[in-house]
């Protein structure tokens, strides 16, 4: 019987500093200081060599971060709980010329590489969020970005679905375009606004078309709320305005949200786009302001992004989905 106080943990060293550690983060033997090293060093990886080599020895006593964040890269890179890990160029050092480490490979699409997880974290803040503001939210395990679980919209959680979007956002924006982060409060909130009525439909038509193929009845009001069946009194349940409910359910039959969606719908079935479509045309819809007064610093930025964007959906229409001939896919 193991005496009071004992372990059968054994401590292990770990794979990166070589100090004893009990504990495996990233399903292998790291240690805690080097795993929340890591965590914060892939935010912005723009590190010099200590010893300018880029060849620091590696274990106990390694004190060059740049070295220390790439050796971590490595050893994650082999890992086959790891096979996603690759470096990318950080956005805040574009014209950095240090070349990265054997066997680790830079993106050539850096840009929609930042939109996939900045788009995919975004989805996630609006599903945990919507789902835990209902009365009765399902158990944690149970929310999934395809899964759901969706419920029919009310006239409390489509406002509330609205808000949520909004500063979500706002998160999105300052993550994925540091140009976006130091702009004016009031310019950025005319941004997210105008983001929001462009991209709600066009992100309802992919969404719809992906979980519910054919069915036309199915569309989406908030991420996690659907259109319902039939606009009835019932939607304004769980409105303030209960002495205007008539009046309310008038106005929202004759704007008829289902009408204006069927056609954008029908347009994203017949172009079918792929996922890195979605997020060029994500990105293309957050910087388009055309029909609002916007800075000229704004419109040099959006210019920027726009022509970025399009260059690396140029090279994965060539490289990824072997096209030729896409002119007709982008004009569409």
């Amino acid at each position: 019987m193991p005496k009071k106080g004992s372990s059968k943990v054994s401590d292990r060293n770990c794979l990166i500093c070589e100090e004893l550690t009990r504990m495996a983060h990233f399903g292998m033997d790291i240690c805690r200081a080097c795993s929340i090293f890591y965590r914060r060093a892939k935010r912005s990886n723009n590190f010099s060599c200590r010893a300018n080599t880029n060849k620091c020895v590696t274990g106990r006593g390694l004190n060059c971060k740049r070295c220390r964040y790439y050796h971590i890269v490595r050893i994650l890179a082999r890992s086959d709980e790891h096979p996603q890990i690759k470096l990318t160029k950080s956005s805040t050092n574009p014209s950095s010329d240090e070349s990265p480490p054997p066997g680790v490979n830079i993106s050539d699409k850096p840009l929609l590489e930042r939109l996939r997880v900045q788009y995919k974290a975004m989805s996630t803040l609006r599903l945990h969020s919507e789902l835990h503001a209902r009365p009765i939210p399902p158990h944690p395990l149970q929310m999934s970005l395809e899964l759901g679980p969706f419920y029919p919209a009310t006239f409390g959680s489509l406002t509330g679905g609205v808000r949520i979007f909004l500063s979500s956002a706002l998160t999105f924006g300052s993550n994925m375009f540091p140009e976006f982060a130091s702009l004016p409060e009031k310019e950025k909130w005319q941004m997210v606004v105008n983001f929001f009525f462009r991209f709600r439909i066009f992100e309802n038509g992919r969404r719809a078309n992906k979980l519910f193929p054919g069915d036309q009845e199915k569309n989406f009001m908030s991420y996690t709320t659907l259109v319902p069946a039939q606009m009835s009194a019932d939607f304004f349940a769980d409105s303030p305005l209960s002495n205007n409910i008539p009046i309310a359910l008038e106005y929202v039959r004759q704007g008829d949200l289902r009408r204006r969606m069927l056609p954008l719908r029908d347009c994203v079935v017949r172009v079918n786009p792929c996922h890195e479509e979605f997020l060029a045309i994500t990105c293309l819809m957050f910087w388009a302001n055309d029909e609002a007064p916007i800075s000229d610093e704004i419109t040099t930025i959006g210019r920027r992004y726009r022509e970025a964007t399009l260059k690396e959906l140029h090279a994965f229409y060539r490289e990824d989905m072997g096209l030729d001939d896409y002119a007709a896919r982008l004009g569409e």
